[in-house]
């Protein structure tokens, strides 16, 4: 009935010479109609352990959970409904559960592409520089409100290519007011996963060094504003960036 659209099964990775398996595993499939989709979280081991005595968050029903408060917090936009919340196994050591989302082009009667899509579609510099302004009116507007998104990616904001209008999906790694000392943590997770979208999007464009290098100033500028360190890594990506 239903096909899987992404798929992350379980792997054996290496650790100091040793096979372990993979702890936590993430399913998404569509139904037929592409009316819903399924999302099956998957836990073993010590990170089903953490989570069943409230060490750390379950991502399925903090997704279902933060649904509620950001169509409460901001109705004026606009996020990817979370309809049900399914609790398929619960013990200390494995865990699965399952969620269930309306498809965006349902809710919002629309034909909505990811942001990073729409940025490749268009090819435009002005657009992609402007997009690092409207990405930051939406952090804004969460810090202001004590949320944290995690992974706030070009892939996890759409937008309708009919309206322009812009929804939001994914809240697995969205935090809502977190414990003081947590915040800045969260705060520079938050701009950094943006900024990784952002650099990745320039380094398969084709771009002037020039425009990537006003693009990546103002990324810089926002960094600085806020108090958030460049790490060794994020320096290599501009220079690759640069470079090429």
């Amino acid at each position: 009935m239903n096909f899987a659209l992404n798929n992350f099964t379980m792997k054996r990775i290496k650790n100091k010479g040793k096979m372990i398996k993979m702890q936590e595993n993430k399913n998404l499939n569509i139904d037929n109609e592409k009316k819903f989709f399924y999302k099956t979280y998957e836990y073993k081991s010590k990170k089903a352990l953490k989570i069943f005595f409230g060490f750390t968050r379950e991502k399925g029903k903090n997704s279902f959970e933060i649904a509620k408060y950001l169509e409460k917090d901001f109705p004026e936009l606009n996020f990817m409904k979370i309809t049900e919340y399914k609790v398929i196994k619960y013990t200390p050591l494995h865990i699965k559960i399952e969620t269930v989302s309306e498809n965006i082009n349902k809710t919002f009667k629309g034909d909505f592409i990811s942001y990073y899509n729409y940025l490749v579609e268009k090819d435009d510099f002005e657009l992609a520089y402007k997009t690092v302004d409207l990405w930051l009116d939406f952090e804004t507007k969460f810090f202001e409100k004590g949320y944290y998104h995690m992974d706030f990616s070009l892939g996890n904001f759409f937008i309708d290519r009919n309206s322009g209008k812009i929804a939001f999906i994914d809240f697995d790694d969205i935090v809502r007011k977190p414990p003081f000392f947590r915040k800045r943590l969260f705060l520079t997770k938050s701009i950094r996963s943006f900024e990784g979208s952002m650099k990745f999007f320039l380094s398969v464009k084709n771009f002037s060094k020039e425009e990537n290098q006003k693009i990546i100033d103002k990324l810089e500028e926002i960094k600085k504003k806020y108090g958030v360190a460049s790490r060794e890594k994020d320096l290599r990506q501009t220079e690759k960036i640069l470079n090429r």
